[in-house]
């Protein structure tokens, strides 16, 4: 049985020995160029049947990952640590592709 879930509220990252709650909204407060990729996906992606998804989806994929996630590289010099996690990366692909992949 596939369970699917809308989207993840918060990311929870060990920093030292303080959790940080990271949000889509932290996401995109930093890079908003996240919300332009999620509106794209909607437009672009309809579903794995489409013979263009997969491109589609490769080249949205990249996009989000200049953004957050370690290969980030956002112009500004004090990027958030979170910005560059595992976890930031997890959370943002979550909420603009996890109802199709």
């Amino acid at each position: 049985m596939l369970v699917q879930e809308k989207h993840i509220q918060e990311v929870k990252i060990r920093d030292v020995s303080v959790d940080i709650p990271v949000t889509w909204e932290m996401l995109c407060e930093y890079a908003p160029e996240l919300m332009n990729i999620r509106d794209s996906a909607k437009d672009y992606l309809s579903g794995p049947q489409n013979p263009s998804f997969w491109l589609n989806y490769e080249n949205l994929k990249r996009r989000m990952a200049s953004c957050v996630g370690m290969y980030a590289h956002h112009s500004h010099q004090n990027m958030p640590e979170y910005m560059r996690s595992s976890a930031a990366y997890d959370l943002a692909h979550n909420e603009i592709f996890g109802r199709w992949v």
